[in-house]
């Protein structure tokens, strides 16, 4: 939102855009803090099944970023740097339940 806000309305304020600039990266440290804050408060077991989940995120973007730059590297059109946000989401959650899963 804050992108196609900055590419259509250049006459914005430059407090406006550099608040627009800044409020994506602002709302992401938020979240690590607050996901800091919960695997403190959490369990061991909970915290180790986050935590093998969270690898298991890393490695798959990993993987579709380094297949990403080969498809650019080739000359194919590769998808967008967001693109890949969904897949890892996924399959962090499926990490997440597959050790829900086995350790219940």
């Amino acid at each position: 939102m804050a992108n196609s806000l900055l590419r259509e309305h250049t006459e914005l304020t430059r407090p406006l855009f550099i608040f627009l600039l800044a409020a994506p990266s602002l709302l992401g440290i938020g979240t690590l803090f607050a996901y800091r804050r919960f695997l403190q408060q959490t369990d061991e077991l909970q915290r180790k099944i986050q935590t093998d989940a969270a690898g298991v995120a890393l490695a798959a973007y990993l993987l579709l970023a380094t297949g990403h730059t080969l498809l650019e590297s080739a000359g194919h059109q590769a998808p967008q740097t967001m693109d890949l946000f969904t897949p890892v989401v996924l399959i962090w959650s499926a990490a997440q339940i597959y050790g829900a899963w086995r350790y219940r």
